[in-house]
């Protein structure tokens, strides 16, 4: 298995045990619990609920914010 694949399988073990993640200068993975909310079937239009549940965020870091805005070279 590459590195690169460990350190992925890494980061799914830690947020499905609920744990945020900091990569310095990178960004951070948070886990967000969504509430129960009602929404809209887009195809038939009906009113639906929507289940709560638990969704990963990432905000990218200030060296990775740069490095979009100057662009990569």
């Amino acid at each position: 298995m590459s590195i690169t694949n460990e350190f992925f399988d890494q980061i799914i073990e830690t947020l499905s045990n609920g744990e945020n993640i900091k990569l310095s200068g990178f960004g951070n993975f948070v886990v967000r619990e969504k509430s129960q909310r009602p929404g809209r079937n887009p195809k038939t239009g009906e009113e639906v609920m929507i289940s709560a549940r638990k969704v990963v965020t990432f905000k990218a870091g200030p060296k990775l914010k740069k490095a979009t805005k100057l662009g990569l070279k």
